[in-house]
C-alpha cells in the first residue's frame, strides 16, 4: 500500500469523521482547551468564554460528555478523557512547535492583510 493509500485509508476511517465532527463545531475546542487549562466547572467555562451563551454551552457540555470526550465527575465538575488530556498535550506540543518556528508571527501578519 502507498502512503497515499494509507492517507486515504485513514482519512475514511470513521472515527476521524467523528473527531472532525465534535472539532469542527463552534466552541467545542475553546472548551475542551479550558478544562485542560484547570478550568473545570460550567461557571468557570463561562468566564473564560465571555461570548459562549449557558444554553450553548449546556448544550456543548453535554454532547462532549455523550460522546466521551469529557467526563462529569460531579453535578458540575467535568474532565478531560484520557485519550483527550492525551490529544491536548500534543495539542500544546504542536502550539509550541508554531512559536518556536516563528510561524505565529505569519499569521498575524496574515491576518492583518485580510
Amino acid at each position: 500500500m502507498t502512503n497515499l493509500e494509507e492517507i486515504d485509508k485513514s482519512l475514511n476511517d470513521w472515527k476521524f469523521y467523528e473527531l472532525h465532527s465534535i472539532m469542527g463545531k463552534k466552541w467545542n475546542l475553546l472548551i475542551l482547551i479550558a478544562i485542560y487549562e484547570d478550568i473545570h466547572t460550567f461557571s468557570w467555562i463561562m468566564k473564560a468564554i465571555p461570548k459562549i451563551n449557558t444554553s450553548i454551552l449546556t448544550k456543548r457540555l453535554n454532547e462532549l460528555v455523550n460522546k466521551w470526550f469529557i467526563t462529569k465527575t460531579s453535578k458540575i465538575w467535568y474532565n478531560l478523557s484520557e485519550k483527550w488530556n492525551l490529544l491536548m498535550e500534543w495539542l500544546e506540543s504542536l502550539k509550541q512547535r508554531v512559536i518556536e518556528t516563528g510561524r505565529d508571527k505569519q499569521i498575524e501578519k496574515y491576518k492583518k492583510i485580510k
